[in-house]
């Protein structure tokens, strides 16, 4: 299969029926509100709607850079990144 500018398209992650996409989503919808109304005894309000953001951004971030990065770069932009990463981790600055 080729995406209409000729690239063909590759498979990021396995083939995961539909049926468990609806599952997991719905054990998450259920989950969080009880979590929510458990918190509400020790947060304030809008100390639960922040640690709700919180959470979701954490849980989806893995996720969305994986598949921004690996997506639109060569093998080789993203090695010389990996690379790039390294060093200015471990400079002394």
């Amino acid at each position: 299969m080729t995406t209409p500018s000729g690239i063909a398209a590759r498979r990021t992650a396995p083939w995961v029926p539909a049926p468990a996409y609806f599952g997991i989503s719905a054990i998450f919808h259920y989950l969080g509100p009880a979590f929510t109304v458990l918190l509400f005894a020790r947060v304030d309000v809008l100390g639960v709607a922040w640690l709700r953001i919180a959470s979701a951004a954490m849980v989806a971030t893995p996720f969305c850079v994986g598949a921004a990065s690996s997506a639109f770069t060569s093998p080789a932009a993203r090695w010389s990144e990996q690379v790039w990463a390294s060093a200015r981790r471990s400079s002394p600055t």
